[in-house]
């Protein structure tokens, strides 16, 4: 849990509607981390929420359920969600499956990315809003490579 010390409860900003509060329940940070049943990568830049989202597949429970940040980046706002595989193929059509080629960001829409993590987590990062396509890209690559090394 040490990745969770470096963001602290009023680091969490209260603005006004986020694409996190269509995903999921919004809660605080800690209160989020009880809800799921894995530790997750903090994405780096100020949050702006959390929120515990929907399983992937199976039941709704700890061992299933994700999480994502809204977080601001230097060139937007930025949603991450992080989910445990389960042992689920999970494929976008012609790109396949990401777990087939672990840590790396495939672009699976014309806004989103989609990785695998050496854990066996599923990771999506996504814009809240415009963000240039190079911009998400590279910060698509970082975090598929922090989340894999």
């Amino acid at each position: 849990m040490s990745a969770c010390a470096a963001h602290r409860p009023d680091d969490v900003a209260t603005t006004g509607p986020l694409l996190l509060d269509s995903r999921g329940v919004v809660m605080p940070l800690g209160k989020a981390i009880t809800k799921i049943g894995f530790t997750p990568t903090l994405p780096h830049g100020r949050m702006l929420g959390v929120a515990v989202i929907p399983p992937l597949g199976n039941l709704d429970k700890r061992s299933t359920r994700g999480i994502a940040f809204e977080y601001r980046h230097a060139k937007g706002a930025l949603v991450l969600s992080e989910w445990p595989t389960q042992r689920l193929t999970i494929s976008f059509g012609r790109l396949g499956n990401p777990a087939l080629h672990p840590c790396t960001a495939i672009r699976y829409m014309p806004q989103g990315y989609v990785w695998a993590t050496k854990r066996r987590l599923t990771m999506t990062l996504q814009p809240d809003g415009y963000i240039a396509a190079h911009a998400l890209r590279h910060e698509a690559v970082n975090l598929a490579k922090t989340t894999c090394g």
